[in-house]
């Protein structure tokens, strides 16, 4: 049985230790919350239901990867439930074009001649024909067998390069025309991957992945040219500017660190996103719009914030009421948002600002 001594002992330390705590919570809150410029009003034009849950331990509902195909005006969706899904405005049920049975589809990356490209659980990298939403079909003209999971594609912005980001760490990419599969980076021993993110920059020269603390960026040879580290947390989104001049970092502390590329030289940290209870404060979607005046983040805290790319300043903020989200596009030339959220819905939001008609 324990003496009062200690009983009282263990309770003033509890007490300290909770007050640390608490206090801590309250820096991290006034830290993460920025001014509110409200310049961008936000409306709900649309919300896509269709992504059921998935299997596994924790049966999320989640959409984990979305992307937009301005050509044809459709979205492409990537769920926890193994379906792959073409939404529109014509077309707002989410047609089913490719399911993976027991496992969870991870991201759709468009081709810029309409192609899509498929990543999930089932360690296959597959293309797809160029698709609309009211088609039958489409059809499956590649894949790739791989031992690994493909959890992020995507493809050069001529379309003559397709990549993929194992579950592994590794990095392989292929021909856009159909070539073999070939292995770009392979993780060395005792590295750590950060949150799986693959972008490829504007000029379509280097392949940058996500590393536990960094962005590292590979020529299409595999040959490393630059890494930038970004803090002592886990990277996890990132997107360059539209000229390739400007990267920004999101990482799981809630924060945005916004560097020069290449070089990476610190430009500023945009305080961001607050931890969600449990989870953290991770920051998986980051996404510059199209001119690249803007750059909009959102994380698990369900928040999405859109900020002025010049000088950092916060233009608005909206809770978009779908749990964690875990991906971002602007659509409609940068007028709209989609927005992937963790209840199997499609967000898209209408942005407005003082002058627009």
């Amino acid at each position: 049985m324990e003496d009062p001594a200690s009983f009282l002992a263990r309770k003033a330390v509890k007490g300290m230790v909770g007050a640390i705590g608490s206090q801590y919570k309250k820096s991290r809150r006034e830290k993460t919350n920025a001014v509110d410029l409200g310049e961008i009003r936000f409306e709900l034009l649309m919300s896509f239901r269709g992504h059921a849950r998935g299997p596994g331990k924790y049966q999320t509902a989640a959409v984990y990867s979305l992307d937009y195909d301005s050509s044809r005006e459709i979205l492409a969706t990537a769920g926890a439930d193994g379906t792959v899904r073409i939404w529109s405005k014509d077309r707002p049920d989410g047609r089913v074009i490719h399911s993976m049975p027991g496992q969870s589809a991870r991201s759709v990356a468009f081709a810029s001649d309409g192609r899509l490209a498929i990543g999930g659980d089932t360690k296959r990298l597959i293309v797809m024909e160029p698709v609309s939403a009211n088609d039958v079909g489409p059809e499956v003209v590649r894949s790739w067998d791989y031992k690994h999971a493909m959890n992020r594609v995507a493809w050069a912005p001529r379309g003559n390069v397709l990549a993929a980001y194992t579950s592994s760490g590794d990095v392989v990419t292929c021909d856009g025309s159909g070539g073999p599969l070939q292995v770009l980076f392979h993780r060395r021993l005792g590295e750590f991957v950060g949150a799986p993110c693959l972008r490829f920059t504007p000029d379509g020269t280097r392949i940058a992945r996500s590393t536990y603390e960094s962005v590292a960026a590979h020529t299409t040879a595999g040959d490393q040219a630059e890494s930038i580290r970004v803090a002592k947390s886990r990277t996890c989104g990132f997107d360059y500017s539209a000229d390739g001049r400007q990267i920004a970092v999101g990482v799981d502390d809630g924060l945005i660190h916004v560097f020069q590329w290449p070089g990476g030289e610190p430009v500023r940290v945009l305080r961001s996103h607050a931890p969600l209870s449990g989870l953290g404060a991770t920051v998986p979607a980051v996404e510059y719009s199209p001119d690249g005046q803007m750059v909009a983040t959102a994380g698990y805290d369900g928040v999405l914030q859109i900020w002025r790319a010049n000088d950092g300043a916060l233009l608005g903020r909206k809770d978009c009421q779908g749990g964690i989200i875990y991906a971002l596009k602007w659509i409609s030339g940068g007028k709209e948002m989609a927005v992937a959220t963790g209840f199997g819905a499609v967000q898209v939001w209408a942005l407005a600002r003082p002058g627009d008609r």
